[in-house]
């Protein structure tokens, strides 16, 4: 009867996962056992049942493992993406700086021109014709 069987199968599992985050995975799993007509019927049929689940754990992981490098190496792409960007971006500002700067000291250097040529046209004419 069931309520005699004393049988049971107690097992444990610890997985630690490479890498930064260093995740920890305990599993620990009791079974209790009913009376079996052929022994170790229920045992094999629990091996393999552990058997496909821990296949399909390695399966999950190593799909998580190249999912992990993939992003990895996408984020280190953006990193040296976001630096070319900068680098752009400091580039542009220092050249429109300088073009600027540049339109600024012409704008100056044309207005002070302009302004000697109208007070020389304001003190006769004949002194702006006699500069150029």
């Amino acid at each position: 009867s069931p309520e005699s069987s004393d049988l049971q199968l107690e097992w444990k599992a610890t997985v630690q996962q490479p890498g930064a985050l260093g995740l920890v995975v305990s599993l620990q799993q009791v079974i209790r056992l009913a009376p079996e007509e052929v022994p170790g019927e229920t045992l094999r049929s629990i091996l393999l049942s552990l058997s496909a689940r821990i296949q399909t754990l390695e399966r999950s992981f190593d799909l998580g493992s190249a999912r992990q490098k993939r992003l990895r190496r996408e984020f280190h792409d953006l990193i040296s993406v976001g630096l070319e960007v900068k680098t752009a971006r400091s580039e542009m500002l220092e050249e429109t700086h300088r073009k600027m700067l540049s339109t600024l000291n012409w704008t100056k250097t044309r207005i002070g021109k302009l302004e000697v040529a109208l007070e020389q046209y304001e003190q006769g004419g004949d002194d702006a014709s006699s500069n150029e």
